[in-house]
């Protein structure tokens, strides 16, 4: 008969792995692997929602003067905040009693763990991939606010962050739209006109996520001039081109001819502090004959500079 700890020792072992699996996860998402390598991962620690703060303006006080002039100091309202809900993942890892008594032997019984664990892994990373190319509208907007929602193709309307895109201007992200399938030939001014758009002064972009279609036709593009990636990129294990100063990846949860111009400067991965990828305490269901814990994730992906982001809509 197999132990009754073994549950015990699986939450125990996830609890001193948590950080393993979150890193796992992170790994597995290009976004995810250059928000955590430029700095953009902060830990959340609770609250009603998650608030990012926002410069939506200039302070109006500033200005040249000369001698005894009188300066203004009227207060100016120069901050906000954007507000991202919670969202939650959750992946079950139970073991029926049939499949333990079946497993018995000490090494079976680990076998079979690992290999749950192991599924629960890819499972969380794959469904946490999908989130991060969503709007956040599926499963009934209980999904990650991810890309389509921070970047979206109607970049002139909509909520997001609890701010309205209609009403606040600075709070719109960029598109440049082909009206046509990209090509060879008109793939390099649309990135060009998208760059320059999300350019402003030191702050450019420097990732591009790209679906199948454009990441295939940008690298024929870039064929002749051999722009591929650099050794600093390459060690991350993404395919990896090069554009001005971008890295450009391809992600396959990317619609296939659209293209995300991102300045991770401005875009942070915010997991909960205590919920990033832990086991939650040993369950076991009162009206099945089955043990095991559920691996939980709360947090979500925040912006704090939206006009700096920018969507290529090349179909």
């Amino acid at each position: 008969m197999a132990s009754p700890n073994l549950t015990e020792t699986l939450t125990a072992t996830l609890r001193n792995y948590s950080q393993e699996i979150a890193d796992n996860v992170i790994n597995h998402n290009a976004l995810l692997t250059w928000l955590s390598k430029n700095g953009s991962m902060k830990s959340a620690d609770g609250g009603a929602t998650i608030d990012e703060q926002l410069q939506y303006q200039e302070n109006s006080n500033g200005g040249s003067f000369s001698g005894f002039d009188v300066l203004p100091t009227s207060a100016v309202e120069v901050f906000s905040a954007a507000s991202f809900d919670w969202k939650e993942y959750a992946v079950p890892i139970m073991m029926s009693g049939r499949e333990m008594g079946i497993n018995s032997g000490k090494s079976k019984i680990f076998d079979l763990w690992k290999g749950r664990i192991d599924n629960a892994k890819a499972t969380m990373a794959n469904l946490i991939s999908e989130g991060l190319a969503s709007d956040g509208t599926g499963n009934g907007s209980k999904d990650i606010t991810g890309l389509q929602a921070a970047v979206p193709e109607a970049n002139t309307t909509g909520t997001y962050g609890s701010i309205d895109s209609a009403t606040w201007t600075f709070w719109r992200s960029q598109k440049v739209d082909t009206a046509a399938t990209i090509t060879t030939s008109t793939l390099p001014q649309a990135m060009n006109d998208l760059y320059v758009a999300c350019t402003r002064g030191i702050f450019v972009p420097n990732l591009i996520i790209g679906g199948t279609s454009f990441y295939s036709i940008l690298e024929t593009t870039l064929m002749a001039i051999q722009r591929f990636t650099s050794e600093a990129t390459a060690k991350y294990g993404f395919p990896t081109l090069k554009y001005k100063g971008a890295d450009v990846v391809m992600d396959n949860n990317v619609s296939t001819h659209r293209a995300y111009f991102l300045n991770t400067r401005h875009i942070k991965w915010r997991p909960h502090k205590d919920y990033n990828m832990v086991p939650m305490d040993e369950r076991s269901p009162v009206n099945q004959n089955a043990k095991g814990t559920i691996l939980y994730f709360m947090g979500n992906l925040t912006t704090s500079v939206r006009r700096d982001q920018g969507l290529l809509v090349g179909d």
